[in-house]
């Protein structure tokens, strides 16, 4: 499942780098619907805690504030949180202070 994941964000991105995740799932369902591990084809939670796995160690991070949910390759775009030289307070890509 992992590889899937990361297959499918390397060969199907969009031009920003990142693809829906209800994509990546229904791939994968449509993949592995036969496969005696998924029996019945129970592949969505597999998926989404494989997908959970990889933010946690890196190798892809969620999209900020995409609907439906968009994951990329880790590194992928520019940060989304800068540090102001005037006060030194975070602000997000829209200016927001955090």
């Amino acid at each position: 499942m992992r590889a899937h994941i990361l297959d499918m964000i390397d060969e199907d991105a969009g031009a920003d780098g990142s693809i829906a995740l209800c994509d990546v799932v229904r791939a994968a369902q449509e993949r592995y619907a036969t496969h005696p591990l998924f029996p019945g084809g129970r592949t969505r939670n597999y998926c989404t805690f494989t997908k959970v796995d990889l933010e946690a160690r890196c190798e892809i991070e969620r999209v900020p504030r995409s609907r439906p949910q968009r994951i990329r390759r880790a590194g992928d775009a520019t940060p989304q949180w800068s540090r102001s030289a005037a006060d030194g307070s975070f602000r997000d890509e829209v200016g927001y202070a955090e």
